[in-house]
């Protein structure tokens, strides 16, 4: 599996200024969610490795769940 289109916004994700999420971040969100649904295991399973610190990418979860960690 190649990694996900460039996302760097997953990674700044509050406003400095006003502490809301940035759309970027959720625009980078949406997009790795999009990768990862093509990808054969998901196609299967209808779940994929879930990219959060706490679960380090092990856990196979719910996607809706995942967006909820990030």
């Amino acid at each position: 599996m190649s990694g996900p289109p460039h996302c760097m916004g997953m990674y700044h994700w509050k406003d400095k200024h006003t502490n809301d999420i940035q759309d970027e971040f959720i625009n980078d969100v949406e997009e790795f969610d999009s990768f990862a649904h093509s990808h054969h295991e998901f196609m299967v399973n209808k779940l994929y490795h879930c990219p959060c610190a706490k679960c380090k990418n092990t856990k196979y979860l719910d996607p809706n769940v995942i967006k909820l960690h990030l």
